[in-house]
């Protein structure tokens, strides 16, 4: 129990996300690149998470997860001893990336910080909970698709250099993109009622439920479309399989909420592994071929 909770309460999920779509980008993109390339993608988001998850804690009474709140607080010394370790890892790795990688790194660490840790300033008159850059209307998604899609597949991609194909990363980075979106809908419709409290106007918020369902299927047509074109352009079927993947445990995952309009957490970890799929089905494939 104590391990399945260590997984559950703390960012091991995420952190298993970014690890696994970073090596997916380099595997498609550029197969020759250093795995240290994935180390520094996967403890940069892991640290950016766990920081943010215990510098806004929010109390347990007022948390969508008690359970969780409550473990985090009883757990901060192990939560502090990952955050120093994988800050360490951060600054090391962030070291060999070339000029332009660090310094969009850098760009994009300081939108990160500024998306819910550095709270924006407010007039006096608005009583709501000071928040960062996810307070603005609209922006949270957008963020999260930027952020993800970048530190996943462009950040590898920049750093490949000359051999990668630009139009095949691109592709994918909508693609990559489009999944993002799909997830933090999930997890939007899932907080509409705290995000509402706390004066945070998602893309969920704006759409509303039903609508924001049907955003997500939509969003999986074009993951199709966006599949079946870099099927066609570069003839490559298992690592369209191994992606399409992602693409159907999404609308299962989608489909399941709108039946049971709430879940509890250990459906939103399974809906955040999706972006493990690819991984696990490419690394599958090259064992076995």
């Amino acid at each position: 129990m104590p391990l399945i909770q260590f997984f559950l309460y703390s960012e091991v999920s995420v952190l298993l996300c970014a690890l696994a779509l970073s090596w997916s980008s380099l595997s498609l993109l550029s197969p020759s690149a250093p795995p240290s390339l994935v180390i520094l993608i996967g403890s940069a988001t892991f640290l950016f998470y766990t920081l943010e998850r215990n510098l806004t804690l929010p109390p347990p009474g007022q948390s969508i997860f008690p359970e969780k709140s409550r473990w985090l607080k009883e757990h901060r010394g192990l939560n502090f001893f990952l955050m120093a370790l994988s800050g360490a890892l951060t600054l090391g790795l962030a070291t060999k990336l070339s000029p332009t990688g660090l310094g969009s790194f850098l760009l994009l660490a300081g939108f990160a910080l500024c998306y819910s840790i550095i709270k924006l300033p407010q007039p006096k008159q608005d009583l709501r909970p000071p928040q960062g850059l996810k307070r603005l209307p609209w922006a949270k998604s957008g963020l999260m698709v930027l952020i993800w899609t970048y530190m996943t597949l462009l950040l590898p991609a920049l750093e490949a250099g000359s051999a990668v194909q630009l139009d095949r990363a691109w592709v994918l980075a909508a693609l990559w993109g489009s999944w993002v979106f799909s997830n933090t809908l999930l997890f939007d419709i899932r907080d509409l009622g705290v995000d509402q409290a706390s004066g945070c106007t998602t893309f969920a918020a704006k759409l509303g439920r039903t609508r924001a369902h049907q955003w997500i299927d939509r969003n999986i047509w074009f993951q199709a479309l966006l599949l079946l074109g870099y099927l066609w352009a570069y003839q490559e079927l298992v690592p369209v399989l191994a992606m399409a993947l992602t693409s159907v445990s999404f609308l299962g995952c989608n489909r399941y909420l709108q039946k049971t309009k709430q879940a509890g957490l250990p459906f939103y970890i399974a809906a955040d592994l999706t972006l493990v799929l690819p991984a696990f089905a490419l690394a599958l494939y090259a064992s076995v071929s």
